[in-house]
Order: structure tokens, then C-alpha cells, then sequence
């Protein structure tokens, strides 16, 4: 082996599989409710420039690490000899991994605006899937890698947090509008996905590809949404899939804006200068 393979070979490091709710799963919860509560309150007025700062940092976390998940599960090693074997399973574009495409359009859109499509988006819909993984990680935790079951914890952990700061940080934009922004961003992902599984499925040549698992021509493996899938035309399965993900954004958005009511935060002042 080269020293790259070296290298690769090295961070494919094994350890046991997490326990859900054991003392690995709980350390992230901790972590992340800790740094939620943190971003909340000393950044809930953050300026433009702050705001800026922390979502680059975000994005930049997520990235290194999805490159680092990319890379190890692509490489196999046996008798000394690596192996390059794309695990298109694997590739970065499903709901969950929607933050590392969104977040460049959070930051570097000017027009504030346009950046609220992409903020609400992750303050009501990405906060989903990062809650949810938190909740049931039997499927993440499913690696010997350690590197990747730090992955799973990290990426999700900050889909929490940073959702939790950017609708703290606007607050005052809570009305149903914010929500259809939101909304629409993730209408528009999905068209996308289905696009890349009707024209990567031939660059995949048979292995599975099922972005945002929406794919016609592989089963899903979701809870309810499985049952839906295997049930009832594709139509229907995926009018409920999108009924499903837009009840559940405009439930986070009516808990979000409850949360701000009770807690008298809609009357605090919210900077946003440079």
C-alpha cells in the first residue's frame, strides 16, 4: 500500500457498535443539547457578521466530515491490497446530508430575503432529521467504524443545534410565510432526488441509489413510509411523503413559535447589523 492507502486504512479504525441510549449516544446528546442551549442564548442577537461566522464553521464540519465517511467507506482492504469501490448507497444527497448543500446558500446570499427559503428550511425541516437520528441511531450506529459513528453523532447534532439557534435568531420572522419558504426549499430538493435516482441509477449499474429514499425503483426502509411504499401506488406513497415531511416542518414551526411566546422572547431585541 501507498502511503494514501496507509492513510485511509488508518482511519477505517473499528470499535464496537454503539449502544442506542448507552454512555456514547448519551455523551452526544449532552454534548448537543448543552451547545443548543449555549447558541440560543448568548447568540440569539447575533449580528450579520456572527451569524456568518457560525454557519461557516457549521458548514465546514459537516463537509470534512462527509469527505472523511465518502472516503473510508470507498476503500476495502484485504491482504495487504486496497480496493477503490464506490458505495453509491452512500452518496451525499438524502435528506439528512441536505444541510451541506444548503448552508453555502445561508451564507453567502446577501439579499436577506432570499436567504430566509434557506434558513427556515433548516430551522423546521433539517431539525428534523437530526432529532430523529438522535432518537432512533439503531441504523447509523450499525458501523464498526468509529470515525463514522462520530459522524453520525456530530452531523446530526448540529442539524439540532443550528436549527434551534437560527430560529431563536428569527424569532420575529415566525409567521406562516417563514414556514413556506422553508417548505418550498425542500419541495425543490425532492425534485432533485427524483431526478438523480431516474439518471444515476445507470451510473450505479444496480447498486442501490435512493436519494432522499424516494426512488420507484427501490423499496423503502423508513418507518410508516415503508408500509405506505409497499402498499400503495407510487403516487400516493409519495404525496405521502411529502404531506408527511410538510406536516412535520409546520409542527416544529408551531412549537418554535409557541416556545418564543411563552418564553417572552418575541419581545427581546433581535440585532442584525454588520
Amino acid at each position: 500500500m501507498n502511503f494514501f492507502e496507509q492513510f485511509v486504512h488508518f482511519l477505517q479504525f473499528e470499535a464496537p457498535k454503539p449502544t442506542p441510549f448507552g454512555w456514547f449516544h448519551l455523551m452526544f446528546i449532552e454534548i448537543f443539547i448543552a451547545l443548543s442551549i449555549f447558541l440560543a442564548i448568548r447568540f440569539r442577537n447575533a449580528t450579520n457578521k456572527q451569524n456568518k461566522i457560525i454557519l461557516i464553521v457549521t458548514w465546514i464540519i459537516l463537509f470534512l466530515f462527509e469527505a472523511y465517511k465518502q472516503l473510508v467507506y470507498s476503500f476495502s482492504f484485504e491482504n495487504g491490497v486496497a480496493t477503490w469501490d464506490y458505495q453509491w448507497y452512500a452518496f451525499p444527497f438524502q435528506f439528512c446530508s441536505s444541510p451541506i448543500f444548503i448552508l453555502p446558500f445561508a451564507i453567502f446570499i446577501k439579499n436577506e430575503k432570499i436567504q430566509d427559503y434557506f434558513t427556515s428550511f433548516l430551522s423546521f425541516f433539517a431539525i428534523f432529521g437530526g432529532l430523529i437520528t438522535f432518537i432512533l441511531p439503531e441504523a447509523p450506529f450499525n458501523t464498526h467504524l468509529l470515525g463514522v459513528q462520530i459522524q453520525t453523532m456530530v452531523h446530526h447534532g448540529l442539524m439540532i443545534a443550528i436549527g434551534v439557534y437560527l430560529i431563536v435568531r428569527n424569532r420575529h420572522k415566525l409567521n406562516i410565510k417563514y414556514y413556506l419558504k422553508g417548505l418550498l426549499v425542500f419541495v425543490i430538493l425532492l425534485v432533485i432526488a427524483m431526478i438523480m435516482n431516474e439518471t444515476m441509477i445507470f451510473a450505479a449499474a444496480g447498486e442501490e441509489f435512493n436519494m432522499f429514499y424516494i426512488s420507484r425503483h427501490f423499496a423503502n426502509t423508513m418507518p410508516v413510509l415503508s408500509m405506505i411504499y409497499a402498499s400503495t401506488p407510487y403516487i400516493v406513497f409519495l404525496l405521502s411523503y411529502i404531506f408527511g415531511f410538510a406536516l412535520i416542518g409546520l409542527i416544529f414551526f408551531g412549537i418554535s413559535k409557541l416556545i418564543v411566546f411563552l418564553t417572552g422572547l418575541a419581545k427581546s431585541k433581535n440585532k442584525k447589523s454588520v
